[in-house]
């Protein structure tokens, strides 16, 4: 049915083509003979065929409208028929509100006449000459997006597996400033800097908590300490002291280099993974096979450990710990 069709609508576009263009050669010769008359010296003739040929709409480009016009208007100007030649060249100036006439093919009584008309519609040809660039630069605007579009295309025939860059913004909590464990620096992606205060941190606190609990273990039943475990109470009482120093240092220094370096948001372009251009053929009796990960995700036991903040609680207490999450 699709080659039947095709049989007979290929004759058809051809008689078409075919007609459009006689149709746009009688145009031209229709108006090409009223130019001959006009330059002839039959003045009455030319405006006569002129006026008929614009009464009949025939003409759809622009410059030939103009010359239309501008042979009806010479033409009526030469008959002494002033109202008949400004009726012309308004219509003409209607269409191109910039022409001129050419003061070495017409005569010098006619250019001024025409100028005359020109400059009597000044105030009315400015709003089609605004309209006429606006036109101008729609027209270069639609050329342009044409191009680029072309240019596109062109771009993805030669580079078919160019990949598809996205924008992923990420957006950081003031608050997690404040939040000690490096929890700033993690959010800010600096890890190592996050784990070197979440190390000192812990290692602060669980000192300190490690020589309390010995100290309070050196402890007899009235509270005391034996002469034997004196110097060892006090040695631990200084780690303990020590530790807890050691804590607060760097819970203020994790604050303060947390705030210098705090961004609201993280702008970073990522590749999307694309489809491959041409599906291999399946095999019978073949399994379907996993999906392939795209170049930039990581393999599944190449995951990395991050640490989070996490609450914990119990029968008795409620806290903020770190864990390691995959």
């Amino acid at each position: 049915m699709t080659a039947r069709r095709a049989t007979w609508l290929a004759p058809l576009l051809a008689l078409g083509l075919l007609f459009a263009g006689s149709t746009a050669q009688a145009e031209n010769d229709l108006l090409k003979n009223v130019r001959n008359t006009y330059e002839y010296g039959d003045y009455a003739q030319a405006s006569k065929l002129a006026e008929d040929l614009l009464a009949s709409h025939q003409l759809v480009q622009e410059r030939d409208l103009v010359e239309a016009y501008k042979l009806a208007g010479l033409a009526a100007f030469f008959l002494n028929h002033p109202d008949l030649a400004r009726r012309h060249f308004v219509a003409l100036l209607s269409v191109d509100p910039d022409y001129a006439m050419d003061p070495f093919l017409v005569p010098p009584a006619a250019v001024a006449f025409f100028d005359g008309v020109k400059r009597d519609n000044q105030a009315l040809l400015e709003p089609i000459r605004e309209r006429r660039k606006a036109m101008a630069e729609q027209e270069r605007l639609a050329d342009e997006a044409r191009r680029k579009l072309l240019e596109e295309n062109l771009m993805r025939q030669m580079e078919p597996n160019r990949p598809v860059l996205v924008e992923r913004v990420e957006v950081h909590t003031f608050v997690t400033n404040f939040v000690p464990f490096g929890a700033g620096q993690f959010q800010e992606g600096r890890t190592a800097m996050g784990a070197l205060f979440a190390g000192t941190q812990l290692a602060g606190l669980a000192t300190s908590v490690a020589c309390f609990a010995k100290i309070e273990t050196l402890r007899n039943q009235f509270g005391t300490y034996a002469p034997a475990d004196v110097g060892t109470a006090e040695n631990l009482a200084t780690a303990k002291w020590a530790g807890l120093g050691l804590f607060g240092a760097s819970v203020v220094l994790g604050l303060v280099d947390s705030l210098t370096h705090y961004e609201p948001t993280t702008r970073t372009l990522v590749a999307l993974p694309q489809p491959p251009t041409k599906p291999l053929p399946a095999t019978p009796g073949a399994q379907p096979s996993a999906p392939a990960l795209p170049a930039s995700a990581p393999a599944p036991h190449a995951q990395s450990l991050r640490p989070v903040l996490a609450p914990w609680a119990t029968q008795t207490s409620v806290g903020l710990g770190l864990a390691l999450r995959f």
